[in-house]
């Protein structure tokens, strides 16, 4: 798979990227309900929904549940698989880009936005788990914006 030569541009100069990026966000953005074709199943924002889900339960499945991260590249679109590989590929470096940025506002931790006590009462134990998953959402959510 390695290149001889100098690269080659492509007669017409347009780069396949274009049509992995369009692939996501037609994907995105049109979805029908199953039920009622006048409806759509989709927000009105392009907010990745392919790598993320339209639901909570699609996030329920590619999320880690643990410091705001997702599953290691993982995608909520299934239909996405019958695409070109580079469709994936662009989903799979989403995922990993969303890792490296919760995990980056977990370490900077910014105004103690994100901390846990290190040390915990018996009555803290309990609310631990709360807090704890407060935190996940917490940053999941502020690493997709």
């Amino acid at each position: 798979m390695a290149r001889t030569g100098p690269a080659r541009e492509h007669p017409t100069q347009i780069s396949s990227m274009l049509f992995y990026f369009a692939s996501v966000i037609i994907h995105d953005l049109f979805r029908t309900n199953h039920t009622d074709p006048t409806i759509s199943d989709t927000s009105s924002y392009l907010d990745l929904a392919p790598l993320y889900g339209s639901s909570e339960k699609q996030q329920s499945y590619v999320r880690a549940m643990k410091d705001g991260l997702l599953k290691p590249d993982v995608f909520a679109e299934y239909r996405l698989l019958g695409f070109p590989p580079g469709v994936a590929a662009l989903l799979i470096a989403f995922n990993r880009f969303h890792n490296f940025v919760a995990g980056q506002l977990a370490e900077i931790n910014e105004g103690g936005r994100f901390a846990l006590k290190a040390r915990l009462t018996d009555e803290e134990v309990r609310k631990y788990k709360t807090a704890e998953g407060k935190r996940d959402n917490d940053l999941f959510q502020t690493a997709r914006l």
